[in-house]
């Protein structure tokens, strides 16, 4: 048994900063609300929805779903759109939303982004994160394809956006420099708690077996790592009637900017149980 489903424009009339949740399914709203999150953290603008393009990314996606390949139009299939690609496979029933799936896997790109790197050749690793990041790039369409086979599910998720980006020998970032805006204020902030184990962090001090531990959001740290202004700063924590403390070492990528994660020890603090892995917390810089 074989069916197949195209998503393109009807997902939504418009997607961005004017986006109200009534009007869109909550998969693309969450996953266009990270672009743009990770847009506004480099001072860029945010993107918003085209329907001429989310039709061009379904077609591009039943075209990917046909030949079972994930690739790239050709400039000529595309003129003047940028376009990031992904798929993913699963057993029927237990695919993850594909859009932020996509999105997450795209943006996960720019962790091995090098500050004031410029495109060279198009086989960076991290293109498909800078196409999303492109500071001139001011419109997003997406559509997917999903075929089950079997047991199987495939989804083929493609983004275009437009004007183009990637453009070689060019930086996303105006000046060829990474405007990250530094998010020095003090909240209190409301977002979700998760624990790890601490080791050498993104604030250059190695805190292994260390307690009292906390990662703030990429987001909330900007890109600056050992001379990060928020490292060392300390973070009182709320949750459930109690109080923790800990101190920020590390930078917690893919985390919003709301939440963190702790060290064991602070979150036993606030919910004395591991298991559940991720509970709501309000924090403020002290």
């Amino acid at each position: 048994m074989r069916s197949t489903t195209i998503i393109g424009s009807s997902l939504a009339s418009a997607i961005g900063a004017q986006a109200a949740s009534a009007q869109v399914p909550s998969d693309v709203e969450t996953a266009i609300g990270l672009v743009n999150q990770h847009r506004s953290a480099h001072a860029v603008a945010p993107l918003t929805w085209n329907d001429n393009l989310a039709n061009a990314a379904a077609t591009w996606a039943a075209h990917l779903k046909a030949i079972d390949q994930p690739v790239h139009a050709t400039e000529a299939q595309r003129p003047g759109q940028g376009e990031v690609i992904a798929h993913f496979t699963s057993s029927v029933g237990n695919m993850a939303p594909p859009f932020t799936s996509a999105v997450n896997k795209w943006l996960a790109g720019g962790a091995s982004y090098p500050a004031g790197g410029v495109i060279t050749d198009g086989s960076e690793a991290w293109t498909h994160w800078s196409q999303l990041m492109w500071s001139t790039s001011t419109e997003i369409g997406c559509g997917a394809a999903q075929v089950n086979k079997g047991t199987e599910t495939k989804v083929f998720v493609v983004c275009r956006l437009t004007p183009e980006g990637n453009i070689f020998g060019q930086s996303p970032f105006p000046n060829n420099a990474v405007l990250a805006r530094q998010d020095m204020s003090p909240g209190p902030f409301n977002g979700d708690i998760t624990h790890f184990t601490p080791g050498v962090g993104a604030c250059g001090e190695d805190d292994t077996g260390a307690g009292g531990i906390l990662a703030l959001s990429h987001l909330k740290m900007g890109p600056r790592s050992n001379d990060n202004p928020l490292c060392n700063r300390h973070v009182k924590l709320e949750a459930n009637g109690k109080v923790a403390y800990a101190t920020v070492r590390d930078k917690c990528m893919g985390c919003k900017i709301g939440d963190v994660d702790v060290s064991e020890d602070v979150f036993i603090a606030l919910h004395n149980d591991l298991g559940i892995g991720r509970a709501p917390v309000t924090w403020t810089l002290v």
